[in-house]
């Protein structure tokens, strides 16, 4: 039911799988902007095995190139907790994304504390001078 609720025209839903034994590792979500041409991208990995092993490194390159190539995306934005060290591992030195932004205290924590939320992007026409996760660097 869950993949049912994707229309695969504004918003996909892809499964990242293991080739040796079928497993269902990980996942992509996508919703497009058509008239913008861009793509907001969650990604999750659920299998603690594949945690930490650059399961979305390995796939993402192939999945953005398919829609900057085939469906008319221009950019691609993924929104991340400053504090969700595990996802940020897959995008602060990735070079197909840069940090875009650092909204600061964007998001409320379950506990009621305030958390910054980080805004990778990638483009497809690659900006000039732009390096991964500058704004880390602070």
């Amino acid at each position: 039911q869950f993949d049912a609720s994707f229309d695969h025209y504004n918003n996909y839903f892809i499964g990242i799988f293991d080739a040796t034994n079928g497993l269902l590792v990980g996942f992509y979500t996508i919703d497009v902007s058509h008239l913008q041409r861009v793509g907001q991208l969650t990604a999750g990995i659920g299998e603690a095995d594949y945690s930490r092993k650059k399961v979305l490194w390995a796939t993402i390159d192939a999945l953005i190139d398919h829609f900057y190539a085939a469906r008319a995306i221009e950019k691609f934005s993924a929104r991340i907790l400053a504090r969700n060290y595990a996802m940020l591992f897959n995008f602060k030195d990735n070079p197909r994304f840069v940090l875009e932004a650092n909204l600061e205290q964007e998001c409320l924590a379950a506990d009621g504390t305030r958390l910054d939320l980080l805004i990778f992007s990638s483009f497809k026409t690659p900006l000039p001078g732009k390096r991964s996760a500058s704004l880390l660097a602070k």
